[in-house]
């Protein structure tokens, strides 16, 4: 009986040995297969420089430097980090799984050539090319043809030509802040000054003494400088446009921390509803919706700051301002 349970004994290790090793196998077989599959072998985290080139000679560079992407053609004007992570998600998640025909004339047909292609999208890493990949037709809804450039089959995958803009404008990161709203010290604008009562603007507002016949709005002033503060912009005008031979809708001047003062004009565009705004310590000009440029002239309106006197003159005014934004390009 003894013997008999031995030799049960062992059948069962063998059992699982056999087991494991099946296991292990089909586990390698798997893994060999995706590897196969990926049409890359890349970390987004490798890339560091990204440069998308369109059908009609556009092109789009973006640079990674001290982990911020930026825009070098636009005076190194930063890039939305979320959206540039996203295309290299996107792009290096697509495999092997859907070839296409790989016949000279259909890549011709699908604008999948090195002389014709809808996008061109080339990944670099400390100078040294990483792949270069071909985006061609539209396949439907997020699908399109695309290969490698340095292979011939082509396949479908799920992305968008929208992923992927060949024109660096689209790139922009229009959450960036003109200022912040902790290095505002002072605003002068429509005849009159007003300065942060202490080291903070956010601790409140004192009117200078050449308005020594009004008395200050607290509700107003800090209103106007979390304006200036969290400007959102639309997107960037060429610094050439037409609005800079005209006569600005609002002008003002911001002094920060430093001690340098900022120059604010807003234009409006004569040629479109949005408004165009320049900064004295930029290149470009930022283009403002309606909106956020209509609340900026009541803000800074003379009326809208100051109030008529109580008798008493009180030219410190405490009013409370939002979280600072994010500093940046000041």
């Amino acid at each position: 009986m003894g013997r008999v349970l031995v030799i049960i004994g062992g059948l069962l290790v063998l059992l699982v040995v056999v087991a494991f090793s099946v296991t292990i196998y089909e586990g390698g077989v798997r893994e060999e297969k995706k590897a196969e599959a990926a049409m890359f072998h890349i970390a987004p985290a490798q890339v560091d420089r990204i440069t998308i080139d369109g059908p009609d000679g556009t092109q789009a560079r973006l640079v990674r430097v001290d982990e911020r992407w930026v825009l070098p053609d636009l005076d190194g004007f930063p890039a939305e980090a979320e959206k540039v992570e996203t295309l290299l998600h996107r792009l290096l998640a697509i495999d092997r799984k859907q070839p296409a025909d790989s016949r000279d004339n259909t890549l011709k047909d699908l604008r999948l050539t090195d002389s014709s292609f809808e996008r061109r999208i080339t990944l670099v890493r400390g100078g040294k090319e990483l792949a270069t990949v071909l985006v061609g037709k539209a396949r439907g809804p997020r699908h399109v043809y695309l290969r490698r450039a340095d292979e011939d089959t082509a396949y479908t995958a799920v992305f968008g030509l929208f992923d992927a803009s060949p024109d660096a404008v689209d790139w922009i990161d229009r959450g960036v802040r003109t200022v912040s709203l902790g290095d505002i010290t002072a605003i002068e604008v429509n005849g009159i000054r007003i300065t942060a009562s202490s080291e903070s603007a956010a601790a409140g507002w004192r009117l200078s003494d050449d308005a020594a016949s009004s008395e200050l709005n607290p509700a107003a002033a800090a209103h106007l400088a979390e304006l200036l503060a969290g400007l959102e912009i639309e997107t960037l005008q060429s610094p050439a446009g037409s609005s800079e031979t005209e006569s600005p809708e609002l002008a003002l001047t911001l002094t920060i921390r430093s001690g340098a003062a900022i120059d604010y004009s807003l234009y409006h565009s004569a040629t479109a509803s949005d408004f165009a705004l320049r900064l004295s310590n930029r290149t470009e000009t930022f283009v403002l919706s309606t909106y956020t440029a209509n609340q900026l002239l009541h803000a800074a309106q003379r009326d809208a700051l100051l109030g008529p006197s109580s008798g008493t003159n009180h030219h410190a005014a405490t009013g409370v301002a939002g979280d600072a934004a994010p500093a940046a390009h000041t």
